[in-house]
């Protein structure tokens, strides 16, 4: 699964899970977009909210060619 799809699971908006990473809202989108990759530090919170592993978050191959 991509990121947006465990947000959306989650039933967290993109304004919402800015705030709870302390990032923009921009920033959610472009990481949704496979545009930018998180830190290290914000993909370790992301994965903490979303309940799953960093490496599920990581899926970069399926952003790529999804």
């Amino acid at each position: 699964m991509k990121l947006y799809e465990y947000r959306i699971l989650a039933n967290i908006t993109q304004q919402e899970l800015a705030e709870l990473t302390g990032v923009s809202k921009t920033h959610i989108s472009k990481l949704e977009r496979c545009l930018e990759m998180p830190s290290v530090n914000l993909l370790i919170h992301l994965s903490v909210i979303l309940n799953t592993c960093p490496c599920k978050i990581l899926d970069y191959h399926k952003c790529v060619h999804d």
